[in-house]
């Protein structure tokens, strides 16, 4: 006998009531003992709720940079000084600076004045 797979949507608000319907209905239709597999629908998230995925990942992203500027800033003060004024001393300082200068361009985006339109 040959197999089928169907798949379609049901709206319900908890997995096990829909699994429970699927179960119920399949017994009505004669196909009784048959567990039925019921997974969720990811639903598409809002546009506000993916810029403030993007605004965490870029609050992340800030915090990482401006980590590895103080880990620079810190190597650079414990060098001895005749290190500091030597070649690895001015590639960590090379290294702190860039880090600022990401630093700070990120200081100047703001997420907040973003309001999507309404779909009607």
């Amino acid at each position: 006998m040959a197999r089928y797979k169907v798949s379609f949507e049901i709206p319900e608000a908890r997995i096990g009531t829909a699994q429970k319907s699927m179960a119920e209905m399949l017994a009505k239709l004669g196909y009784e003992g048959i567990t039925p597999s019921v997974t969720k629908i990811e639903t598409k998230q809002s546009r506000a709720d993916r810029l403030g995925e993007a605004e965490s990942a870029f609050e992340n992203a800030k915090s990482i940079v401006e980590e590895l500027r103080d880990e620079m800033e810190e190597w650079h003060s414990n060098m001895p000084e005749n290190l500091q004024q030597g070649d690895k001393g001015q590639e960590v300082e090379a290294a702190r600076d860039a880090l600022q200068e990401i630093a700070d361009a990120l200081d100047g985006c703001d997420f907040s004045n973003v309001s999507f339109p309404g779909m009607y």
